[in-house]
């Protein structure tokens, strides 16, 4: 839970979305931190409003772990929702990516077994993130180590399966069921993780295809399956590249039950 209110000092924006902008602040303790906050354009939809609160909540629920940029304080300022959180100097995982991508091929096994431990956190202590993407994961490296931290709980529900009338997430990293039904459920994590995870460790997208379409029709129809990526990437290891090819299984009921099982997996890849 968020620790007692602390004092803070906002200083320079470092990123505006759609619904909230990011700004480096300053605590009574001298620390560097993020003051995350609603823009007021979006405040006033009382929907998107109670994903940012819910998003606050989950975010502290499931602080402190290693693998999760934590929340220090979170309530309103201004009459705007806000949530003071860790400052990780680092770039997002998608940002490496596209500059370092040489990088990420060479550590994808650590990047991808520290995104799971990231996700099985949550599936743990009861609930399913709904946008695992790159962009949502933050990369620190520090004397040749790196540490990865999932943040963005906006879209964050309690774990079990659903059906929604608008798509959550992002579509590259969207599961057959999503897209075809709108039903999500833990497994819909698990499938989005596949994908980035075939990316960490082969550098494509496991559906890619000359059109939008054509990828769409990839990632939902069951007479398409990518290549392995031990196939594609010398030197990889059958199991670990068994263990992703599960997670991108068409049908939910053939991939892993939750991420708990499945980071117990990755730990003997």
């Amino acid at each position: 839970m968020p620790k007692a209110k602390i004092s803070f000092i906002p200083h320079e924006e470092l990123y505006r979305g759609g619904m909230a902008r990011l700004r480096l602040a300053t605590g009574e303790d001298g620390k560097r931190y993020v003051l995350r906050e609603m823009l007021p354009t979006t405040a006033l939809n009382w929907g998107k409003r109670r994903g940012f609160v819910r998003g606050c909540t989950v975010r502290a629920k499931l602080s402190p772990h290693p693998c999760i940029v934590a929340s220090i304080d979170f309530g309103t300022r201004l009459c705007m929702p806000y949530e003071l959180i860790e400052y990780v100097p680092g770039p997002s995982l998608r940002q490496m990516m596209n500059d370092e991508p040489d990088f990420v091929l060479a550590h994808g096994y650590e990047l991808v077994r520290q995104t799971a431990e990231a996700l099985a956190h949550v599936h743990d202590l009861g609930w399913m993130h709904l946008d695992v993407k790159p962009e949502n994961f933050l990369v620190i490296k520090d004397k040749g180590r790196l540490q990865t931290k999932l943040t963005d709980f906006d879209l964050t529900m309690e774990a079990r399966e659903m059906r929604m009338g608008k798509p959550p997430g992002t579509f590259a990293y969207a599961s057959p069921e999503l897209l075809k039904d709108g039903v999500v459920s833990p497994a819909a994590d698990i499938f989005a993780f596949g994908v980035m995870a075939y990316r960490l460790l082969t550098g494509r997208m496991p559906f890619e295809g000359h059109s939008e379409k054509k990828a769409r029709w990839r990632q939902m129809t069951e007479h398409y399956n990518p290549k392995p990526p031990a196939e594609l990437v010398p030197g990889l290891a059958t199991r670990l590249s068994t263990l992703v090819m599960q997670c991108l299984a068409k049908d939910p009921h053939d991939r892993f039950p939750s991420m708990v099982l499945l980071k117990q997996q990755l730990g003997g890849a």
